[in-house]
């Protein structure tokens, strides 16, 4: 995920609301980064899903730190 996002746990609880439950994968070695997450490819329609909560979820997050820096 960007940097500018922040901390992975945001992102994480925000998409398991809209019951997407991912993995922090941050703590599993350097090389993958502070804001790293593991999914799992699904079928068609179940990655479709997956995209548009992560989308969703982003814009929400981007939103509410645009108010934050006005």
């Amino acid at each position: 995920l960007p940097k500018e996002f922040g901390e992975i746990g945001e992102f994480l609880n925000c998409c398991k609301q809209d019951n997407l439950f991912m993995r922090d994968v941050s703590n599993m070695g350097g090389s993958l980064g502070k804001n790293a997450i593991r999914i799992a490819v699904k079928d068609e329609d179940t990655n479709s899903r997956m995209i548009n909560i992560m989308e969703r979820v982003l814009v929400r997050m981007n939103k509410r730190k645009a108010k934050i820096t006005i």
